[in-house]
């Protein structure tokens, strides 16, 4: 089983399945370290212990033997696809909308435009 993304769904992801029966299961991170947006995250103001979260995560697929994480592993479709696994889970993560568009129905939502210099999205935080 390949995951691909190291972030907090891949993170859960490989050993739930590592403990579900998979032979070996393979995390490709992009980044030079696992955690995705928790890593950041933790830099805001009362958010520290999220760290937390990662450290636990990382220490829990350390104790799994068929589980091996890749880092600064940045994979293209056909790389993963010439990966061989027989199962591949995309955890690749998301950005926040910066346009204001509502989830709910594609609509903007008024006032919410991360194009103002006076409204930002978490990761510009």
């Amino acid at each position: 089983m390949l995951v691909v993304g190291g972030g907090p769904a891949g993170l859960e992801c490989a050993p739930v399945a590592a403990r579900r029966g998979f032979r070996r299961v393979h995390v490709g991170e992009a980044s030079p370290e696992v955690g995705g947006h928790l890593r950041w995250l933790t830099g805001l103001p009362g958010l520290g212990e999220w760290g937390r979260v990662v450290a636990w995560r990382r220490a829990q697929l350390e104790r799994l033997g068929n589980v091996t994480v890749g880092l600064d592993a940045r994979l293209t479709a056909g790389e993963v696809r010439a990966y061989g696994a027989e199962l591949v889970v995309v955890a690749t993560g998301a950005v926040w909308c910066e346009d204001g568009a509502s989830g709910m129905d594609g609509r903007p939502i008024p006032g919410a435009d991360a194009t103002l210099p006076w409204i930002l999205t978490p990761e510009q935080v």
